[in-house]
C-alpha cells in the first residue's frame, strides 16, 4: 500500500567562497603566523640583497613574499609572492635562491627592517617601489607595528648606484642628478668597477677629433661669414650642442643615431646647460637663472638641433649655403612670393624644426583650415558667426581625436583644451569678415 511521505528538506550547503591568492594576501596576509624570514648573509656590506618572508596560510602550506631591495639607492627593486607553496617547494625555492649567497633565517623584524628602510631612502630619492607591492606589502606587518632595528641606508652617507640588467640606467642618473646635484652621488658600472662621482657624461678628450671630423674650423667659419649676428648666434649654439651629442656617443656620429632617445635627449640638455655656463663663466660674466619658461626654450632649441641630425644622418646640412640654425621667419606676403617647391620646402624645414607638442597644434591649425575650406571654400567672403564657430571647434576636435595615436590630446587635461580651442580660434578670427 503506497504511502504518501513529505520529501524531506535538504539542509542548506555552506557557501564555499575561494579568494583568490592575490586577494587573501590583501585580506588576511598580516594575520597568518610567520614561518620564517630570510635574507642573504652579508646584506650589510652589499647593498642589494633578497628577503623573503614566509607566512602559514590556513590549510597548512605557505605563502611567501620575495623582496629584491636596493638599501644604497633604489629601494624595493622587485617584488612578487608565491602561495601554496608545499614545505618541499618552498625548500627548493631557498635552496635556489642560495646557489651564489646562502638566505640565512633572521629575525622576522629585522627583515621588515630591511625593506622598510630601503623603501623611505627611494623614496627620498624620488624612486617608488615595485608596482606589485600592493599585494605583497601586505605579508609585512604595518611599518610601526614591529621592533625597530637601525638599517644603514646609502654608502658612506651618500646614494650609491650600481645597474643592474634592468635598469633604465640614464633615466636613474638624471633623476638622481636633478634630485642632489653633481657630485652627491656615487655611480659604479658593474663590469669594471670603475666608480664615478657623476653620471655617464662626454668624453671631452675626444672634442678635438671630432671638431676635425665633423666640424672643421674653416667649414665653421665660411658658415659664420655667411650669417647675420644673430645666426651666428643661434649656428654656435647649435656646433655646441652636436658636439656634446657626439662626444657623449664615443666620438661617433653613426653611434648616436643607434643610441639617441629620450634619456639621451635629457642628458643632452643638462650637459648643454653645463657648457653654456661654464662658457659664461669663462667670459666673466654671471650664471644663468633659469625660470622653467627658459629651460622648455632650450629644451625646444636642442630638439630641434637634434631632429635635423636624425633627419639628415649628417652634419652635411649645416654647412648648406641656404641653411640656417632656425627656419626664416618670413612674412605672409613672402610666403605667398615663393614657388610650389620652394613652399614646400619651407612647410617641411619648419614642420621638422618643431617640437612634437607644437607638431600638434600646428596639426590643429592645418585641420581648422581645412575645416574652413571644406564649409566655405566657394564663398568670397566668410562670415563664421558664433554658432559655426562652435560647430568648426567640435568637428576639428572629432578629427584631431582620430589621428591622435599618442593620446596627447585629453579632455580631462585642462591646459591642453584651452590650447586646443586658442588654437582652432586663431584660425577663425584671422579668417572670419563679420557682417
Amino acid at each position: 500500500m503506497a504511502t504518501n511521505k513529505k520529501p524531506k528538506k535538504k539542509k542548506p550547503q555552506a557557501k564555499v567562497v575561494s579568494l583568490k591568492p592575490e586577494n587573501l594576501i590583501v585580506k588576511r596576509g598580516r594575520s597568518m603566523p610567520i614561518f620564517e624570514c630570510r635574507v642573504h648573509e652579508g646584506w650589510s656590506d652589499m647593498g642589494k640583497t633578497q628577503v623573503t618572508v614566509a607566512r602559514r596560510m590556513p590549510n597548512g602550506h605557505l605563502v611567501v613574499g620575495f623582496y629584491m631591495v636596493d638599501l644604497w639607492c633604489l629601494g624595493l627593486k622587485d617584488t612578487f609572492y608565491r602561495a601554496n607553496l608545499s614545505m618541499l617547494e618552498y625548500e627548493e625555492i631557498v635552496e635556489m635562491a642560495s646557489h651564489e649567497i646562502p638566505l640565512e633565517v633572521v629575525e622576522p623584524a629585522l627583515a621588515f627592517n630591511i625593506i622598510y628602510a630601503s623603501i623611505e631612502y627611494a623614496e627620498d630619492l624620488g624612486f617608488e617601489p615595485h608596482k606589485d607591492f600592493k599585494h605583497t606589502q601586505y605579508l609585512l606587518p604595518e611599518p610601526d607595528d614591529f621592533e625597530y632595528i637601525e638599517v644603514e641606508t646609502g654608502k658612506n652617507g651618500k646614494p650609491f648606484f650600481t645597474p643592474g640588467p634592468y635598469d633604465k640606467v640614464t633615466a636613474i642618473m638624471q633623476k638622481l642628478e636633478k634630485k642632489l646635484g653633481k657630485g652627491n652621488f656615487k655611480f659604479m658600472l658593474e663590469d669594471d668597477g670603475d666608480i664615478f662621482d657623476d653620471p655617464y657624461q662626454p668624453d671631452h678628450k675626444l672634442r678635438g677629433e671630432v671638431i676635425r671630423e665633423y666640424l672643421p674650423n674653416d667649414k665653421v667659419e665660411n658658415k659664420l661669414n655667411s650669417l647675420n649676428e644673430t645666426e651666428k648666434t643661434d649656428f654656435l649654439y647649435q656646433t655646441v650642442i652636436v658636439t656634446l651629442a657626439i662626444e657623449m656617443a664615443e666620438g661617433s656620429l653613426e653611434t648616436l643615431l643607434e643610441v639617441y632617445d629620450d634619456d639621451f635627449f635629457d642628458d643632452l640638455v643638462g650637459y648643454y646647460l653645463d657648457e653654456i655656463d661654464g662658457m659664461r663663466e669663462t667670459d666673466g660674466l654671471p650664471p644663468v637663472e633659469y625660470t622653467k619658461e627658459l629651460e622648455e626654450a632650450i629644451e625646444g632649441f636642442v630638439n630641434l638641433i637634434m631632429e635635423r641630425v636624425m633627419r639628415y644622418k649628417s652634419l652635411d646640412f649645416m654647412f648648406d649655403t641656404k641653411y640656417k640654425p632656425l627656419p626664416d621667419d618670413l612674412t605672409q606676403e613672402e610666403i605667398d612670393a615663393l614657388s610650389p617647391e620652394e613652399l614646400i620646402a619651407y612647410l617641411d624645414d619648419t614642420f621638422n624644426m618643431l617640437t612634437s607638442e607644437e607638431k600638434s597644434f600646428y596639426n590643429v591649425r592645418t585641420l581648422t583650415l581645412l575645416e574652413i575650406d571644406r564649409k566655405y571654400g566657394e564663398e568670397d567672403k566668410i562670415v563664421i558667426d558664433e554658432a559655426s564657430k562652435k560647430a568648426i571647434i567640435d568637428a576639428v576636435w572629432e578629427k584631431v581625436k582620430a589621428e591622435d595615436e599618442d593620446g596627447f590630446f585629453d579632455e580631462n587635461d585642462e591646459e591642453v583644451m584651452q590650447q586646443f580651442r586658442e588654437s582652432v580660434t586663431q584660425v577663425i578670427d584671422s579668417l572670419n569678415e563679420p557682417d
